[in-house]
């Protein structure tokens, strides 16, 4: 099983962004090849939240001609990251970042595509087994764009992506062990009191351990679902490992976010990814009375052992104080073990829809044979509540995170495929393409 902490110190880090300064306002224009039109970039919207995308279009360029647009930020400890991509001009001098570039970061059409492929060549701390994570600094993060004719640039751009508890859409609070019984982070829609009550998601992570999913539950409040980010173990006070974890702390979790206001206590679900997963679907299946949804990311429907794994292998998750079952070493990845039907997990008991993505390509399980079990499960036992099964062929096992636009880089030069399976680029377009699927989900419940 594999590690790794995307965003553990979002929630830590720097309070304001670097201010990057070009031209006198957001936008800036030059006059074009042999002193026509001004080469002008346009951006919509210019300022918007993370997971927002953006339409850019690049005008008063010569017809036919190829311009090189570069994209460069910086995250929270001022490390510099940039992507490149070159377009060919139409006959009206114009450019669409919705087309497929000629060549740069990446190939197809993607109009985040820049987003997307952000790299650094900074070593960074949050660098593990070959892969940078981009993580913004706590306000906003200012994304410059660039055009170029012939290596002279014509024009740029701000664009400028906002974190939503640094502008007041939404209010975190920080949950501790001492005062509440979990390590966490609750975050709310401002001005909850105006609000009709709204579905309500407890989102935590997978064998990475500690606070990881901080992000996804602060783009969930400012959409306007209150949630929890819950840390399970490898935090202070709680397990060293993913071993021995009780269901019953995640009930402790449940009970606090629904007594939350503007909390629909009717619309509680749980969100669990990659390991975490298992948590999830465990939770709805025997605590339907208070779950009453599931997301599921690139998942198993196995329990399997505690992570790292010991010998001989023990339990990672305990029910009543008891070990629940888990997949034996021989059946390791095998979504129906025939020697541990104890081990698979009743999904047909979860009360409420379920949601789940894989992805084809996935190098640490096999999640979409696991997602097909549980959809199997669901179909023979006549379950009556809906589930949405998300594929995604190219992908790998970091398209589970689902925050859309943040990229992540390999220092791996000498494969362009990551050791969690897929690309950089077909993880993040996933992402892209699951997260307001997500979304819609949730206004459905």
């Amino acid at each position: 099983m594999w590690r790794f902490r995307p965003f553990r110190l979002t929630r830590f880090a720097a309070a304001a962004a670097t201010v990057l300064v070009v031209g006198s306002g957001t936008a800036c224009s030059s006059t074009g090849s042999g002193g026509g039109s001004p080469v002008r970039i346009v951006a919509s919207p210019s300022v918007a939240l993370l997971d927002t995308p953006v339409s850019t279009t690049i005008s008063g360029l010569p017809a036919g001609g190829q311009a090189t647009v570069t994209a460069t930020t910086h995250d929270y400890q001022d490390r510099v990251w940039s992507s490149t991509a070159t377009f060919r001009a139409d006959a009206q001098g114009r450019i669409s970042l919705s087309e497929s570039p000629t060549g740069g970061s990446y190939r197809g059409r993607d109009p985040m595509g820049l987003f997307e492929t952000l790299t650094t060549n900074y070593p960074a701390a949050e660098n593990v087994a070959g892969i940078s994570f981009f993580i913004p600094a706590r306000e906003a993060f200012h994304v410059v764009l660039r055009a170029s004719l012939n290596g002279q640039v014509v024009a740029d751009t701000i664009i400028t992506r906002q974190h939503p508890v640094g502008i007041g859409d939404v209010v975190e609070k920080n949950q501790t062990l001492a005062a509440t019984g979990i390590y966490g982070a609750l975050f709310l829609p401002a001005h909850v009191s105006a609000r009709p009550p709204a579905p309500a998601v407890l989102v935590f992570g997978g064998s990475e351990g500690g606070l990881t999913s901080s992000m996804q539950a602060e783009l969930l409040a400012a959409h306007g679902y209150p949630a929890l980010a819950l840390a399970y173990f490898e935090e202070p006070g709680l397990p060293p490992s993913l071993h021995d974890i009780p269901l019953e702390y995640f009930l402790t979790a449940l009970k606090l976010l629904v007594a939350q206001p503007g909390v629909d206590p009717a619309h509680l679900l749980v969100w669990g990814d990659s390991r975490g997963s298992e948590a999830a679907l465990l939770l709805g299946a025997h605590f339907p009375q208070l779950v009453h949804g599931v997301i599921a990311t690139v998942p198993s429907s196995v329990v399997n052992a505690g992570f790292p794994p010991t010998d001989p292998f023990t339990a990672a998750w305990t029910l009543a104080g008891h070990p629940l079952p888990f997949a034996p070493r021989a059946d390791l990845g095998q979504p129906d073990p025939l020697d541990a039907a104890d081990a698979i997990i009743p999904v047909e008991q979860i009360r409420g829809p379920v949601f789940v993505v894989c992805a084809g390509q996935d190098r640490v399980w096999d999640s979409c044979p696991f997602t097909d079990a549980i959809a199997r499960r669901f179909t023979a036992n006549h379950v009556d509540y809906p589930i949405t099964v998300l594929r995604y062929p190219t992908a790998g096992h970091l398209a589970g995170i689902l925050l859309p636009y943040l990229p992540f880089t390999s220092t791996q030069a000498a494969t362009p495929t990551l050791t969690t399976g897929g690309t950089e680029l077909s993880d993040k377009q996933a992402e892209a393409d699951a997260w307001p699927k997500l979304l819609d989900f949730l206004a459905h419940q």
